[in-house]
């Protein structure tokens, strides 16, 4: 399968929605490209040093705005994860021989999986409630295990680092667990904020944070 390659320093996910915006010219050919032949192009976490071989392809759901120099902003969904096989050049921009990523759910029985689950919806509530953020755990929480994964996964309390790894489980289990391992450090490192927000505002000793 070929399709067009569009490298950012970003990582999407099945199901999340993308806004970019569009403005270099090899990428506004590759866009009405892509809108005329209602084809997928495919996203690779791209570096100054170094590109990812695996990548998530992502549909244009809409043009929301055409300004008149040719630059547009458009949103995107994340259909399929995929591994680039042979990158070409031979167009204005990008493209590559891919193989679309199956993955399994990784446990022995539905049983450990949702439990799974529900330990990493717990990790996020941890975390939210620290931060005092407000989140539809409900809506979560019906969520198939792979698409909660992908969900959690797709928000900006990872860095593009962790997003890439998540993105390269090989499985719903293993992105999950993935996961409540990364919230869980996340939410010690802000109760050490917290902690120490508390002490500087009743003047107490610094150390005794790490009595």
């Amino acid at each position: 399968m070929r399709v067009p390659l569009f490298p950012l320093n970003l990582v999407l996910f099945p199901g999340v929605l993308l806004p970019l915006h569009i403005f270099e010219e090899r990428y506004r050919i590759m866009l009405q490209e892509v809108l005329d032949g209602d084809e997928l192009f495919a996203i690779v976490r791209k570096t100054r040093t170094h590109q990812e071989d695996i990548g998530c392809l992502a549909r244009v759901e809409t043009v929301a705005k055409e300004y008149d120099d040719g630059r547009s902003d458009i949103l995107t969904t994340g259909t399929d994860r995929f591994k680039i096989k042979e990158v070409y050049d031979d167009k204005p921009y990008l493209t590559a021989d891919i193989e679309i990523l199956e993955e399994t759910d990784g446990t022995a029985n539905d049983e450990e999986l949702a439990h799974l689950q529900q330990s990493t919806i717990n990790s996020l509530e941890d975390l939210f409630s620290l931060q005092k953020k407000r989140a539809n755990l409900e809506k979560l929480a019906s969520k198939t295990p792979r698409d909660l994964s992908y969900t959690i996964a797709g928000l900006d309390i990872f860095s593009t680092q962790a997003k890439q790894r998540l993105l390269q489980s090989p499985t719903v289990a293993a992105r999950l667990d993935t996961i409540m391992r990364l919230l869980e450090e996340k939410t010690e490192k802000v109760k050490t904020i917290v902690r120490l927000q508390e002490v500087l505002e009743t003047k107490q000793d610094v150390s005794l944070l790490f009595n």
